[in-house]
């Protein structure tokens, strides 16, 4: 996580000193809904990857003079879960959250209608649905509530279609054992339309 914090920097650092910008980003709010795919897994737990789904709608301030730099919010529902090897046979273990992130990021125009993209920041998460009542009250039930850290960057064409790549890291124990300590962590490839 280090290694992608510290060239998320130099990107933005990079971008930031060019002397000349041909094409800046237009200030103002803008709204995107988005749908794609996750995969997701738990860390610090022996499982395999599991594919989901995930869909949203984030809402943009590109911040006026600031030459790309804006701030996001959004609110995503994602699947998360892993497949676990017992000697019974394989578990499946899927739950749903609603995802509020919030971020702050930064847009370079390469061309007048290509534009790639970076953006950093917290997520806070509330399961709401899961198989094998994952969000029970029981000792070895998982917790409802996730935070976490989000980066994302992606690459959008004419200002209103785009192509992200995310990765979320769990910060919370979703395990409720203290001896346990277990946390999610998601990647996410959506297509995107701002509007």
């Amino acid at each position: 996580m280090r290694k992608i914090m510290l060239i998320c920097t130099a990107l933005i650092a990079w971008a930031g000193s060019a002397k000349a910008i041909d094409y800046v980003p237009e200030s103002g709010f803008t709204n995107e809904a988005h749908v794609g795919m996750s995969i997701s897994s738990f860390r610090g737990f022996p499982c395999d990857p599991k594919v989901g789904m995930s869909f949203g709608w984030k809402g943009e301030y590109m911040l006026p003079g600031a030459m790309g730099t804006f701030v996001n919010f959004g609110l995503d529902v994602t699947q998360k879960g892993a497949k676990f090897q017992t000697p019974a046979g394989d578990i499946k273990q899927n739950a749903f959250y609603f995802s509020l992130p919030i971020h702050a990021g930064y847009r370079y125009n390469i061309l007048e209608d290509l534009g790639i993209f970076a953006d950093f920041g917290p997520y806070f998460a509330a399961g709401f649905a899961s198989n094998n009542h994952w969000f029970g009250k029981d000792e070895y039930d998982a917790r409802r509530f996730d935070i976490g850290l989000g980066f994302r960057v992606g690459t959008e064409y004419n200002d209103h279609i785009s192509l992200t790549f995310g990765f979320d890291w769990g910060m919370a124990d979703f395990y409720r054992p203290e001896h346990f300590t277990r946390n999610t962590f998601s990647s996410t490839i959506c297509l995107g339309y701002r509007f």
